[in-house]
């Protein structure tokens, strides 16, 4: 049992790693004078798009990996995980001090999750023609 949960743990792992950066990132007070609106590109929005990036590619590479599961299951499923989790994310920062819920943000993070998608495609597609 001990042995299954260390292997479940370590399958998940970058997930996991991913989804809490985001977290945190997402969690951080910030006072309102150090929150400059830096309109369409921003490191704010460039920060969502990059933890949302990693974090579907991860969940992607899990997905797929536990029991042979088929690669557009989990890209379908890894694309939704990380969108719902940006919702999540955007709810909980209207609950923090200098934080507030962006559609943009939003965006930000399912743009992301397309390049992740992209991205995980590419690096499987090179390892396989290795």
């Amino acid at each position: 049992m001990i042995r299954r949960l260390q292997r479940l743990a370590g399958q998940w792992q970058s997930p996991l790693v991913a989804a809490i950066a985001l977290l945190v990132g997402s969690s951080v007070p910030l006072p309102a004078s150090h929150n400059p609106d830096f309109g369409l590109c921003g490191p704010d929005k460039t920060l969502h798009a990059t933890g949302h990036l990693a974090l579907t590619a991860a969940l992607i590479s899990t997905i797929e990996g536990r029991n042979g599961g088929s690669t557009v299951h989990a890209i379908l499923a890894a694309t939704f995980i990380s969108s719902a989790y940006g919702v999540g994310t955007e709810l909980l920062q209207e609950r923090i001090p200098g934080r507030n819920f962006e559609s943009g943000d939003l965006l930000a993070g399912v743009f992301g999750s397309i390049c992740g998608v992209l991205w995980w495609y590419q690096v499987s597609r090179h390892a396989t023609e290795a």
